[in-house]
C-alpha cells in the first residue's frame, strides 16, 4: 500500500469486531496502533466498517477525507483491501506489531 498507513488486529473468529490498526495521514505521518471497533450499525466488521472505525478514531488527521476515500492494506506494502473483505480472515490486525494500515489520499 503505497501510503504507509496501518490497522491491525483482528480475531480471527467470525465474531471478530475488533482489530488494531495504523493510520497515514495526506503529509506522510504516521499514526501509532490503536485498536478499533466495529462502528454500531454495521452488520459485519469488514474493510468498509475498518474505513469507517478508522475516520471516527484519527479524525484530525482525516479532515477532509471520506471514509470511502481510504485504502486499507495488510502490512506496509500490502495490496489494498477489498471493502467486502472480513477481517476475521486477515492475518493482519490482530495485535499492535501487526496492524493494519489506513492511508489517506495524498
Amino acid at each position: 500500500c503505497g501510503l504507509a498507513t496501518g490497522i491491525g488486529g483482528g480475531a480471527k473468529d467470525s465474531g471478530s469486531s475488533s482489530c488494531w490498526a495504523a493510520c497515514e495521514g495526506p503529509d506522510g505521518t504516521r499514526s501509532t496502533a490503536t485498536r478499533l471497533n466495529c462502528p454500531p450499525g454495521c452488520p459485519v466488521f469488514d474493510i468498509d466498517a475498518v474505513k469507517k472505525a478508522a475516520k471516527s478514531e484519527f479524525a484530525a488527521k482525516l479532515d477532509g477525507f471520506d471514509a470511502a476515500d481510504l485504502v486499507v492494506c495488510e502490512g506496509k506494502e500490502g495490496e489494498a483491501l477489498r471493502a467486502g473483505q472480513a477481517v476475521a480472515d486477515l492475518k493482519g490486525g490482530r495485535d499492535e506489531d501487526n496492524p493494519l494500515y489506513v492511508i489517506a489520499p495524498k
